[in-house]
């Protein structure tokens, strides 16, 4: 990790609807890094990325936040598809003047295609930025400076993409079942 770190996340804990979903994380942030949150739903990564948000929000220095989330709502003055409004928005924060980016999800909404042009910029896009995205989706990892897995509310697992799948932990159990989907003869 950077010595430079961009801020630190001590203690935080996080409940929803009276459940206790993340207990006593610590987290620092890396100035200029990419970084991933994934872990199982409900486990608290969107929770970490409103606190990163926030702190970030109340630090008084010049830095500037590009927050994304996915565009659940219609808008029929765009005749966009929901795909092609995050698409849009994801690409306009990312090519925007932001010092930290945080994407909840981003390529959630996204074909295929479209995905894999995003993962194809995203190094460009993000270059000299730090950036923290949610993401359920294991191709998204492999370009990142640190994995965070989140599960049983604390952070499971940290790293790389490939010392995480030397470790064999829960992560890399993650990707052997989503991998299963693209390798012929594979039972399910």
């Amino acid at each position: 990790m950077s010595a430079n770190p961009l801020l630190s996340i001590e203690g935080l804990t996080a409940s929803v609807d009276e459940k206790t979903i993340l207990h006593n994380v610590n987290l620092n942030v890396a100035a200029g890094e990419t970084h991933v949150l994934m872990g199982p739903n409900g486990t608290g990564k969107s929770s970490i990325l409103r606190d990163i948000y926030r702190m970030l929000s109340e630090k008084e220095d010049d830095s500037k936040v590009g927050y994304f989330r996915q565009i659940t709502e219609s808008d029929d003055t765009l005749q966009l598809s929901g795909g092609e409004r995050n698409m849009a928005q994801l690409e306009e924060i990312c090519q925007g003047d932001y010092d930290t980016l945080l994407l909840d999800e981003p390529t959630a909404a996204l074909d295929p295609i479209a995905e894999n042009d995003i993962y194809m910029k995203y190094n460009d896009m993000t270059a000299g930025k730090t950036s923290v995205f949610i993401s359920h989706r294991l191709a998204s990892t492999r370009f990142c400076d640190r994995i965070i897995f989140i599960a049983d509310g604390n952070i499971a697992e940290e790293g790389t993409h490939e010392s995480l799948l030397a470790r064999g932990g829960a992560y890399a159990k993650l990707f052997e079942v989503q991998s299963r989907y693209y390798q012929e003869g594979k039972a399910f």
